[in-house]
């Protein structure tokens, strides 16, 4: 079978197998590091359980609210994201032709670690926190969330839209 007989499905498929192995390295890495700072983000959240500071006039309560347990390493983290979210949309646009890679070793491993920085940072605030929401709580679930929406959409866009429709073009069989 002549390469022009392939359809664009199957011409992804075979670009995704010629592929230089770094590319798969780097997107690895990145998705690690996005995961990292999703799970390094709820361990800053400052702990009001042990507190004896908590007045009647509740001032030092909300001041407590919003602040931040480890400063340091919610730098880390931000940094972290930042870098992975550089990184992949990098990437994303190198490989944008191809639906095939970027849906298995962009989204697809996005959408899992966003899930998972989801379900870490409510563990931590419903067990660690007893329940109470601190303000680096709250943009962490925020920017977690959009993350994890964002990869629902892009991957029913995906995988519902674009991939079927390129698997339905055949080209005719050549006699």
């Amino acid at each position: 079978m002549h390469i022009n007989q392939l359809s664009q499905y199957d011409k992804m498929m075979l670009e995704v197998d010629q592929m230089p192995p770094g590319y798969y390295v780097v997107a690895g890495i990145l998705s690690w590091l996005l995961l990292a700072g999703f799970l390094v983000s709820p361990s800053t959240y400052a702990s009001m359980r042990d507190s004896d500071v908590l007045d009647s006039t509740n001032k030092v309560g909300k001041s407590l609210m919003g602040s931040v347990r480890n400063v340091p390493l919610l730098y880390i983290a931000s940094f972290i994201c930042l870098f992975a979210t550089a990184g992949l949309g990098w990437l994303w646009w190198r490989w944008q032709h191809n639906y095939i890679w970027v849906t298995r070793y962009i989204i697809v491993p996005t959408l899992t670690n966003s899930a998972m920085g989801l379900i870490s940072t409510f563990l931590n605030v419903y067990s660690m926190q007893d329940g109470q929401w601190s303000i680096t709580a709250i943009i962490t679930v925020s920017i977690i969330g959009a993350w994890f929406l964002a990869s629902c959409v892009l991957f029913t866009f995906y995988k519902g839209l674009l991939l079927p429709s390129l698997k339905d073009v055949r080209w005719p069989q050549a006699n």
